[in-house]
């Protein structure tokens, strides 16, 4: 029992480290995407890249770049919420109600970024092609199978989240039974 404890701390540790380097990480990411944006050929799809006309004024780019952020403060606030929970894990705390509000708010952003992706990159491709001259502007809408597994896996999470909260009650009312 202690070891399986020692361990579980042990993996959370590195996750929580992990996790962290990831949140430290998507900014910077982000804005050298956008700041070396002209020089970067392959910073968006094939059939993209052709249609957009380089280079791209600054401001436009500043523009697609806060609106694409959108994205990147959702994975933001996901990694934030996994750090938490795994900090939980960490100090031995498995079944409270502070884990099934991470979990919840975990599958909450899931969500949020599945509806977000498609709309986010419809307006950052329209932004980028507004350099493009009149008739050869772009609107491109999409969905792809990483945004339906975004939704199904924030699905997920949030049915795990309504389990842990009944075991949770399970587990209160047991311990205040005589």
């Amino acid at each position: 029992m202690r070891n399986n404890r020692t361990r579980i701390q042990r993996l959370c540790r590195y996750f929580q480290y992990l996790f962290f380097g990831w949140l430290v990480a998507i900014p910077i990411v982000h804005v050298c995407i956008w700041i070396w944006f002209n020089r970067l050929p392959s910073a968006m799809p094939q059939e993209i890249s052709g249609m957009i006309q380089r280079p791209i004024a600054p401001g436009i780019l500043a523009t697609a770049g806060i609106v694409s952020f959108v994205l990147s403060a959702l994975q933001m606030a996901m990694v934030w919420m996994l750090i938490r929970l795994f900090r939980l894990y960490r100090n031995g705390k498995f079944f409270l109600a502070e884990n099934v509000s991470c979990l919840w708010n975990i599958s909450k952003l899931l969500l949020a970024q599945a509806i977000a992706k498609p709309v986010i990159k419809t307006l950052t491709i329209m932004i980028l092609s507004l350099s493009n001259p009149p008739g050869q502007r772009m609107l491109s809408i999409g969905l792809d199978f990483a945004d339906i597994s975004t939704a199904i896996t924030g699905g997920i999470v949030f049915v795990i989240a309504y389990v842990m909260e009944e075991g949770r009650k399970l587990q209160d009312e047991q311990t205040l039974t005589i």
